[in-house]
């Protein structure tokens, strides 16, 4: 089963041409984790952001092939928590903004 991750979507997964203000991308054939399990699903990169709704014009056309969809499982680079007595609001916090 092949995994697309969300933040490498637009740039990695389709390769050029690289997302663009003001350039709607449909993207097609795509398998999105929703939360509580995967739906196919159809969507729209909008200038960088993804939406459900189809724009009134599409430009190009990205192709997932039965891809999967599923956001970044982690951060790169943060300073959270700051105490250790903190932790458990940090976690939560970080659960909220989609970082397992």
């Amino acid at each position: 089963m092949r995994i697309v991750a969300a933040a490498l979507l637009l740039g990695a997964c389709a390769g050029p041409p690289v997302p663009e203000p003001g350039v709607a991308y449909e993207v097609a054939n795509g398998v999105w984790y929703t939360g509580s399990g995967f739906e196919a699903a159809k969507m729209y990169a909008v200038d960088e952001v993804l939406r459900s709704e189809r724009p009134s014009r599409v430009d190009s056309l990205i192709d997932l092939q039965g891809g999967y969809v599923v956001p970044p499982f982690g951060e790169a680079h943060m300073h959270r928590p700051r105490s250790p007595h903190r932790t458990a609001e940090a976690s939560a916090e970080l659960l909220g903004d989609g970082v397992f």
